[in-house]
């Protein structure tokens, strides 16, 4: 009788071993990798926008439909499709049923790249850029694009408008990064504790 005891306590510890170690291998194969990949797309959306600040700031030239920032919101639109597409499709197909802290990370992820459930996703008007492309495969770029037209539009351009406009879009990426980086972080403590 003791042994048949001993034997299953074993057999439960044997199991939960084999269990951890599963949930550590997940995390160490798809996880953290996912977590460098999307910490690599957040820096290039910080250095972007840096960048379009410091067009703004440093430019001579009045915004308009010809001004060079145009030119470098498609470029970086262009040149970061894959990585971000290729992030996309993972966080999409774990981020089904989104209901404990691998889905919601997954699940933050996916909207973070497409800017789903985000303040700006549905208040930004759809020509120039954000017309010639998909803006769910990076709604960023696009509201950069539309927010400053729409500033042309109204014919209230100047520098501070502009960056104005890029300072929220930025603050709202950079929220979604806080909340993402906490459930990683959740998920690493749950996991190896």
């Amino acid at each position: 009788m003791i042994g048949e005891i001993i034997s299953l306590v074993d057999l439960y510890f044997n199991r939960r071993d084999g269990y951890n170690e599963k949930k550590q291998n997940f995390f160490t194969e798809i996880i953290d990798p996912a977590y460098s990949d999307f910490k690599f797309m957040h820096n290039y959306y910080l250095q972007a926008f840096q960048r379009y600040r410091d067009l703004i700031n440093s430019s001579n030239e009045e915004l308009s439909l010809k001004h060079k920032i145009f030119d470098e919101i498609w470029k970086d639109y262009l040149f970061s499709e894959g990585e971000r597409s290729s992030l996309r499709n993972l966080s999409n197909k774990f981020s089904q049923g989104a209901n404990d802290s691998v889905f919601l990370f997954f699940y933050e992820i996916y909207n973070y790249l497409t800017g789903l459930e985000s303040n700006f996703h549905n208040n930004f008007r759809r020509d120039g850029f954000s017309s010639m492309v998909d803006t769910t495969s990076n709604v960023y770029f696009a509201m950069v694009d539309a927010s400053l037209r729409e500033i042309l539009q109204q014919g209230i351009y100047d520098k501070k408008n502009a960056i104005t406009a890029l300072d929220e879009i930025v603050m709202d990426f950079q929220n979604r990064y806080i909340s993402i980086s906490n459930h990683y972080s959740e998920i690493r403590r749950s996991i190896f504790k």
